[in-house]
């Protein structure tokens, strides 16, 4: 995986902006914008909107719209999860709705 770039130019911080956007905050960035798992997975992989939507077929609107949850990521069939989930070299498919954190108590018995 490549590493994190800030969600807005301006950002001076690595990552994801700043501690603010740790997707720990209702589901907002640090600047009220809507963020989820997608979104942190897509920058990670340091592919834009367009880029993703282009690796798996669907058009920008609708990357947007589940990065913005006006489409629940909960309500993708399978194929089309697995589908992203390759688009963005995950590992586990689970990172799409969980961080990584969650994933290894899962796998680790707690």
């Amino acid at each position: 995986m490549r590493e994190l770039v800030p969600r807005y130019p301006d950002c001076k911080n690595d990552g994801m902006c700043c501690a603010d956007c740790s997707f720990t905050n209702y589901g907002m960035d640090c600047r009220k914008n809507p963020s989820n798992n997608l979104i942190f997975c897509r920058l990670r992989a340091g592919l834009t909107q367009q880029q993703l939507a282009e690796r798996t077929g669907w058009t920008v609107m609708h990357i947007s719209d589940l990065e913005t949850s006006r489409k629940s990521l909960g309500e993708i069939s399978l194929r089309n999860a697995i589908k992203l989930a390759e688009a963005l070299e995950l590992d586990d498919i689970r990172e799409l709705t969980r961080g990584d954190r969650e994933i290894e108590e899962d796998e680790d018995g707690e």
